[in-house]
């Protein structure tokens, strides 16, 4: 059964991508040295995609939550395999298990 709650990865993604796009236009427009008038629209556009961004930072994407269920069961550091909550968790450089 298709769970039409959360958007494909693929949608997701371009969406994420449309939105930073967003956030760079923004600055360059609040920046840019040519005209003022641009200011205040690049600050508009910079405000509603980080807006945009927060909320959809919030979804998850059809194909990752069984995924993600997953690794929160089990995870692989160097040899051996640590279950959530059986040790303190030591993270060195280079062996973060996310």
């Amino acid at each position: 059964m298709a769970d039409n709650k959360h958007p494909s990865e693929r949608v997701y993604a371009v969406l994420i991508r449309f939105i930073i796009a967003g956030m760079f236009i923004g600055i360059f427009g609040m920046i840019q040295p040519w005209s003022l008038a641009l200011f205040k629209p690049g600050f508009l556009l910079l405000l509603y995609s980080t807006l945009a961004y927060t909320v959809l930072s919030h979804v998850t994407p059809r194909g990752e939550r069984r995924d993600r269920r997953d690794r929160e069961e089990r995870v692989e550091i160097g040899d051996g395999i640590v279950e959530p909550g059986s040790l303190p968790w030591l993270i060195l450089p280079g062996q973060c298990p996310f």
